[in-house]
């Protein structure tokens, strides 16, 4: 397909480009075949926001190319997660929560090593703005309540970049206005014990989180002498 064959030649082109060669590339895909080609082709990682849900072929073929596997929450297909009855919840992040224990130990069941499996909560996919905004803010609560043992040592990816809850909190329209904002959401997904954050604009959000990050976890960078 034209998606099997782009991801392969965007893998491809990285692991030859001499900036790019040594950094992980992650391909974001929920099919399978894609996935396959992608890791063949150089990528060190998959990404799927179906959870495995997209391709019934998915977590077995993710466990055996043995690369980390990024599950995302989600509700409904892509075309209809903003319907009511996938945006509906009696407590989102415990929900949320809930389901990514279960897709993770399906996961685990399908062959995918526990250490190579990140959980992504999903903000935006199939939660309405302030729901998003909820969940964000229970992160620590999510883990702690219904991630027990091995799950909740899972690495946490969180990927508010530019998504319509920031627009709506901030007034900012235009996605590539809402950096500012972001840049707050990565600070309170940190501080909500968030391992990864997704963005687009690195260094806007990257210079935020070398303060979070030492303020709240005491790391400090090596200056220069």
């Amino acid at each position: 397909s034209s998606d099997l064959a782009a991801a392969a030649a965007a893998a491809r082109a990285m692991r030859e480009d001499s900036e790019l060669v040594h950094l992980p590339v992650s391909v974001d895909t929920y099919h399978a075949r894609v996935a396959e080609a992608a890791v063949a082709a150089g990528a060190d990682m998959v990404n799927d926001v179906t959870g495995g849900l997209g391709d019934g072929a998915m977590l077995a073929t993710v466990a055996r190319l043995g690369v980390p596997y990024c599950l995302m929450h989600m509700r409904g297909s892509l075309g209809a997660m903003t319907q009511p009855q996938h945006t509906t919840y009696g407590c989102v992040w415990r929900e949320v929560g809930q389901a990514l224990q279960q897709r993770a130990a399906l996961a685990v069941e399908a062959g995918v090593l526990p250490w190579n499996l990140v959980l992504d909560p999903g903000l935006g996919f199939a939660k309405t703005s302030q729901g998003s905004a909820e969940l964000l803010g229970h992160l620590a609560a999510m883990r702690r309540e219904t991630l027990p043992g091995v799950w909740g040592r899972m690495p946490l990816l969180v990927g508010p970049s530019r998504k319509r809850f920031i627009g709506q909190l901030t007034g900012r329209r235009v996605p590539a206005e809402r950096d500012l904002g972001t840049a707050a959401a990565c600070v309170a997904a940190v501080a909500q014990g968030a391992d990864i954050v997704r963005v687009h604009n690195v260094p806007v959000v990257a210079e935020a989180l070398r303060v979070a990050d030492g303020v709240l976890r005491g790391t400090w960078p090596l200056l220069e002498r």
